[in-house]
């Protein structure tokens, strides 16, 4: 369960609360975050997700063509959401909006590295630490830490 401390509960699936309880996370603090198009205020979205739902109030709702960015609020906890500009919303209404946790990340509190799958498998062999991105780090430094993982990659093809 992901939780604010307040009205925001949230069910992990199964597989990803599996990977943090692998990790040793389970009943520990950490950090949650989803991208703004990653929540969703679609009634098809809700239905097929329904503890995903939480209920928020809009504070500024911007129209940006296609697009509607919503800043939503749920008691202190704030956060924005990309909706369809179809299903617009006013600044004070009340909306419900469904968390695609599938797509969320958690990192550990105190390193604020991310929380993933702890090793990188191909073919049965073990490659390395996957879970060594910190949730502040570049683009740059994540590609060229792939680009170390395909230079350990092309070697073991190799042989």
């Amino acid at each position: 369960m992901v939780s604010d401390g307040k009205t925001i509960q949230l069910k992990v699936p199964a597989g990803r609360a599996r990977i943090l309880d692998d990790q040793g996370y389970d009943g520990k603090e950490i950090i949650f975050g989803i991208r703004p198009e990653d929540i969703h205020s679609e009634q098809a979205f809700l239905e097929t997700w329904p503890d995903a739902i939480v209920n928020s109030v809009v504070s500024v709702s911007e129209l940006l063509g296609a697009t509607e960015q919503l800043y939503l609020k749920s008691d202190d906890t704030e956060y924005i959401a990309n909706v369809n500009a179809r299903d617009f919303h006013n600044p004070g209404d009340q909306v419900k909006v469904g968390f695609d946790i599938n797509k969320a990340h958690f990192f550990d509190k105190e390193t604020t590295m991310a929380i993933t799958k702890d090793r990188f498998h191909w073919k049965g062999r073990v490659l390395g630490d996957w879970n060594l991105f910190r949730w502040e780090d570049d683009a740059h430094a994540a590609l060229v830490a792939i680009g170390s993982y395909l230079s350990d990659l092309s070697e073991i093809i190799s042989r």
